[in-house]
């Protein structure tokens, strides 16, 4: 499936910017879209791409000296060299898969172009207590990481219909596991994968592919990009500016969106600084990148891929295979220090 055309959404940071620099490595062509026309600089994004594969070293961990030490940056030679001519390649749209609009009028006209491999990537989370999450951030949550999704597919089923092609539908270990203060998260990205199951079923007679990808702890701006509402307020407390990077390690340990006056205060600021550690320490996306040339090149693909480090993947296994359900709780609660 060489040279084909590739669509990656959400294709301007993290998982989805490292994906479309590998892919047009390997010699896809591909077509990026963002619903952030201002993050699609070259500059930028190059800054980003070297930002997320640079190796950061914890010191001093939770000690008022705790910083950040710069390590190497993970990427092969012959992409480095490359980079500002990969980046060149990669034709990249607006579009906002949360408008229907938006979908209908650029999703038709890239299919008809010849794009044969979708890879729905656009995602985000909501940090915060079921209980103090309004509806609103709730439903904004499924609508992009599910029913984005959805207004993609039904767009370009009907062009795959008649050519055949692949969908790939990014979504996580966190819909297979419950990460505390991210419900609405995990419960998208478990429906994704049903809903990847289910395409799967109603598409075999038409020679199109459908698979998800479940990427771990990995090292992007996911935090850095997160809505933190706090509780009660409807409003965002932390933005991302490419000054406010992942590595800035105090703003985002200080970022928690739940005030002290909460019940879930103690919590809620553990598990955020779980999550903010680890995914610092967590691999680079090229881990995502590598195993999705992996399903794209396959010709008899899985139905569900794991993307982590081995650590990951092992607890997955224990967490999904052997423990029960109420010691996977247990296990998860001791995990975040909850």
């Amino acid at each position: 499936m060489r040279k084909e055309k590739v669509l990656i959404t959400g294709a301007s940071s993290g998982i989805g910017l490292t994906c479309a620099i590998y892919l047009t490595f390997k010699g896809y062509k591909v077509i990026g879209t963002s619903r952030h026309p201002e993050k699609l600089n070259k500059d930028l994004l190059k800054n980003r791409y070297l930002e997320m594969h640079t190796k950061y070293l914890i010191k001093h961990r939770k000690s008022s000296k705790e910083i950040l030490v710069k390590g190497k940056i993970h990427i092969s030679k012959e992409i480095l060299i490359n980079l500002d001519n990969l980046i060149e390649k990669i034709k990249f749209v607006p579009l906002d898969i949360t408008d229907s609009n938006s979908v209908s009028n650029t999703i038709p006209k890239l299919m008809s172009e010849g794009v044969r491999i979708i890879v729905n990537n656009a995602g985000d989370g909501h940090f915060g207590p079921i209980e103090t999450l309004s509806i609103e951030h709730a439903k904004a949550q499924l609508d992009l990481n599910y029913f984005g999704h959805l207004r993609v597919i039904q767009n370009a089923l009907p062009y795959m219909r008649k050519n055949g092609g692949f969908i790939i539908n990014n979504a996580s270990l966190g819909g297979y596991i419950p990460l505390p203060f991210h419900s609405h998260y995990s419960s998208s990205k478990a429906a994704i994968r049903m809903l990847t199951e289910t395409l799967r079923l109603e598409l075999k007679p038409f020679n199109i592919k459908v698979v998800s990808l479940n990427p771990g702890v990995i090292n992007t701006p996911f935090n850095v990009n997160m809505h933190t509402p706090q509780a009660g307020s409807g409003e965002e407390t932390y933005e991302y500016t490419e000054e406010n990077s992942i590595t800035s390690l105090k703003k985002l340990l200080n970022a928690l969106p739940t005030p002290k006056t909460s019940p879930y205060y103690p919590a809620a600021k553990q598990t955020w600084e779980t999550v903010v550690r680890n995914m610092i320490r967590g691999p680079s996306p090229q881990i995502v990148a590598k195993k999705l040339f992996k399903i794209i090149s396959s010709k008899k693909p899985k139905v569900h891929y794991i993307s982590s480090n081995f650590i990951q993947r092992f607890g997955y296994f224990l967490m999904r295979r052997i423990t029960s359900d109420k010691l996977k709780i247990f296990i998860t609660r001791k995990f975040y220090g909850i």
